[in-house]
């Protein structure tokens, strides 16, 4: 489970208290374990997000038009994250009609004091991170 604390411009993610790496909407991409990874944007009703590390292409999420809703793929697996309650600061991810995990601030109102992202390990790391990169950016967009 990853803990996150911060704020839109600086989110700092860490797992059982050591830093990870840290987020901000505004950039498109993170560092991780020592590699660069960078997020690549296209689409305006229906934005797509991909995941890159130098020209390879790890993850992708595909947003539903109008909703917050995204098909994750990452490698042979897809998921469902979607917004949960009507100030869309809580994602879950589905499998299926199974909730195996989200993305939930502490707060709805200061959502990104403290955040708990807690996703399977069937998403590798960077997946996870690019995630929570995917909802900062659509809670910087929405402030």
């Amino acid at each position: 489970m990853i803990q996150a604390t911060g704020s839109i411009d600086a989110l700092q993610l860490s797992i059982d208290g050591a830093p990870i790496t840290v987020l901000n909407h505004n950039k498109r991409g993170f560092a991780l374990d020592g590699r660069d990874f960078t997020v690549r944007r296209s689409g305006a009703f229906t934005p797509r997000y991909e995941l890159l590390r130098a020209d390879e292409l790890l993850v992708t999420v595909q947003q539903a038009p109008f909703v917050n809703r995204f098909t994750v793929t990452c490698a042979d697996r897809t998921w469902l994250l979607k917004a949960e309650g009507l100030a869309a600061k809580t994602f879950g991810l589905f499998e299926g009609e199974t909730r195996v995990g989200g993305i939930t601030p502490s707060s709805t109102f200061r959502s990104t004091r403290d955040v708990v992202i807690d996703l399977p390990a069937t998403l590798p790391l960077e997946g996870q991170v690019f995630l929570m990169w995917v909802v900062l950016w659509k809670w910087g967009a929405a402030g």
